[in-house]
């Protein structure tokens, strides 16, 4: 609208408009300002609800076996001591133990903690798996499956083999297992992997003088020797059913998979 029409609008009493500029972009800004705002207190309001009303009444525990529930609690509620207002409350604590890598509690890998409601929560622990122990002057050592010792502990855990007449020369949490037989570690374990191979167990694996490791299941003691052990453990699988409810011993030590008797000796 031009200067002159304006003019003559307010000559004859009409009123001319205020602002011509177009719908929405006077003010509106102020939308997203506001709603923004009324997130930030919503979110600002629900978090000091929480912060004093998400008080922990009931706790449930899973995937722990070494540990009694008090036990367990008592490393998460407690802890270290730091942030004691945090760890009693519904909301904030999963924020602390989410998949939370644990180094201070041996044979714990993680914790992680999850609000089932307002006043309850479930601890949900992780253990380290460990592929075998040595004990050695008192204390057992767990190493994993490259030999490498991961925990030292008196603590026996259960279905875990443990490789006997080894003799250990260094044992370090966070280096190899040294021993006085070289490749003594890498047969122990070699064994082992092929036991799980092939769906076998032993719950201890010995390590022989002459060379070689052995191991018994049920009452029948096989020796490997110090190589093969893929086609040896595999031949034992095949034989298992034959051997069942008798004792004694299978030298294996020089089998090859071309057909020759296995002999058990009493």
């Amino acid at each position: 609208m031009s200067e002159k029409d304006k003019t003559g609008m307010a000559r004859a009493g009409i009123p001319a408009a205020i602002d011509e500029s177009p719908p929405g972009r006077r003010g509106g800004w102020l939308t997203p300002l506001r709603v923004l705002l009324a997130v930030c207190v919503l979110t600002a309001a629900f978090l000091i609800t929480a912060y004093y009303t998400f008080d922990i009444k009931e706790v449930e525990i899973s995937g722990c076996t070494l540990y009694t529930e008090d036990q367990v609690k008592r490393v998460v509620l407690v802890g270290d001591g730091s942030m004691q207002s945090l760890r009693g409350n519904a909301f904030y604590l999963p924020l602390l133990y989410r998949n939370r890598k644990i180094t201070n509690v041996p044979f714990i890998d993680t914790i992680s903690v999850r609000m089932k409601d307002t006043s309850s929560v479930e601890i949900q622990v992780t253990e380290k798996k460990y592929h075998a122990y040595v004990r050695a002057n008192g204390t057992n050592y767990y190493i994993d499956d490259k030999g490498i010792v991961v925990q030292a502990s008196d603590k026996v855990l259960p279905d875990t083999p443990r490789i006997t007449r080894m003799q250990v020369t260094s044992a370090k949490v966070g280096e190899p297992l040294e021993t006085e037989r070289t490749f003594a570690v890498e047969q122990a374990l070699e064994a082992l992997r092929m036991l799980e191979k092939y769906d076998l167990s032993a719950s201890s694996i010995r390590s022989e003088e002459n060379g070689g490791v052995s191991f018994k299941i049920n009452k029948i003691r096989f020796y490997l020797g110090e190589d093969g052990y893929d086609y040896k453990v595999e031949k034992i699988r095949q034989l298992m059913p034959s051997l069942e409810g008798r004792k004694g011993s299978i030298d294996l030590r020089n089998y090859e998979p071309d057909g020759r008797d296995i002999i058990l000796q009493p």
